[in-house]
């Protein structure tokens, strides 16, 4: 299930909110209004969601944890990264506690990619997202884990 919240203009560049892996396994296949309304609500509270300027699809997880939900690892966390534009991508970053740690400049509209913290830091709490730019200047963020 995706949901598109509109374009919303607080700055130059027109924000839409994309909200996706909203249906909760518990409740099945069947989506009417209220099962949708509640999963959609649910995808929120979670920080399952993700801001794009264009429609561009993403997927961010770690093992069985999707973008917007805190865990902890055992081991060192590696990390899926797929993202389909409407246009080829110029750049894509993986970024950790607001530094960049890998960047790639993939030249086409669908990426797909696994990175693995080699030197996470024990005890320490860090949070990693994907920030990518499209050759047109579209972009999308996704939230964190």
């Amino acid at each position: 299930m995706a949901i598109i919240a509109g374009e919303q203009k607080y700055t130059n560049i027109p924000v839409s909110i994309l909200a996706i892996y909203a249906i909760p396994h518990d409740r099945g296949p069947t989506v009417n209004k209220d099962t949708a309304a509640r999963a959609a609500l649910e995808a929120f509270q979670k920080r399952h969601l993700y801001g794009v300027t264009d429609h561009i699809l993403a997927e961010f997880s770690c093992g069985s944890h999707i973008m917007g939900d805190a865990f902890t690892s055992s081991a060192a966390p590696s990390f899926r990264v797929k993202l389909t534009g409407t246009a080829p991508f110029a750049k894509v970053h993986v970024i950790k506690d607001n530094q960049y740690v890998y960047s790639t400049s993939p030249g086409k509209a669908a990426v797909n990619f696994t990175w693995r913290n080699s030197s996470p830091a024990a005890s320490k709490t860090s949070y990693y997202y994907v920030r990518g730019e499209q050759l047109d200047g579209e972009i999308v963020w996704v939230s964190p884990m």
